[in-house]
């Protein structure tokens, strides 16, 4: 979890960014609008567990691509968090690799965008 600020102020969060893991170990991008921050800012918290509803997924077109996926997940105003006190499955903080799968990796996606 992460905020990132505007370029002509740094003083100011434009929004925040997140990575979301499910119960299958999935990871998703999301983005938390500044409009929002002062909503779920506060009730988010890396390493904790929630339910949401009421969220948007679209295609990760214009953010770099932080997880295996090309989607990200958007919060607006009708959006539900609520925290999970007892969850039913571990998180998987890390994702240790071996050196040869990473550059394995990486020369696909370089192939894909070429």
């Amino acid at each position: 979890m992460w905020e990132v600020r505007s370029k002509s102020n740094p003083k100011q969060i434009t929004h925040v960014e997140l990575i979301l893991q499910d119960g299958k170990g999935d990871r998703l991008h999301a983005v938390l609008p500044h409009s929002l921050i002062s909503t779920w800012g506060q009730v988010l918290a890396e390493f904790k567990f929630f339910n949401m509803r009421f969220f948007i997924v679209v295609e990760n077109s214009l953010r770099s691509r932080s997880t295996t996926t090309n989607l990200v997940l958007t919060f607006y105003n009708r959006t539900v968090v609520t925290p999970v006190l007892n969850p039913t499955f571990p998180l998987e903080a890390l994702r240790l690799r071996e050196i040869g799968d990473i550059l394995r990796a990486d020369r696909i996606n370089k192939a894909d965008i070429f």
